[in-house]
């Protein structure tokens, strides 16, 4: 603003249109950045990095999974069938269900969040 004072002034237009425009604008900016922030910090798996983990961690046997994997909702157990099973992209999920491909990511992202609470829960019953 102090550098444009001299345009604010001359425009002849209210000094408070400029602060709110200026304010709002830097509110918008902020929330753009952050959105942008956590959309790099949703880090979507790859198949082997799961497939790597499950091997790391052997405590899950493959009925626990199946079970965890039936007790997620049906349009989650859905994309994880496809995605991880199928071998199928976001982009078919997505065709396939009629959704959005943003859809389907947050539907796999919610997904592997339930199965790892499941499973974890199971390991810890069996500790």
């Amino acid at each position: 603003m102090i550098k444009y004072r001299d345009t604010i002034i001359k425009s002849g237009a209210p000094f408070e249109r400029y602060i709110y425009r200026i304010s709002t604008n830097k509110v918008y900016d902020y929330f753009r950045e952050e959105k942008r922030i956590r959309r790099k910090q949703d880090k979507f798996y790859t198949k082997e990095e799961i497939k790597q983990n499950l091997d790391e961690a052997k405590t899950i046997d493959d009925e626990e999974l199946k079970d965890a994997i039936n007790n997620l909702k049906k349009i989650e157990r859905i994309c994880v069938i496809m995605y991880y099973f199928e071998d199928r992209n976001i982009e078919e999920i997505a065709f396939i269900l009629s959704k959005g491909k943003s859809t389907i990511s947050v539907l796999l992202k919610e997904a592997r969040n339930n199965l790892a609470k499941m499973l974890q829960k199971k390991f810890e019953e069996r500790t």
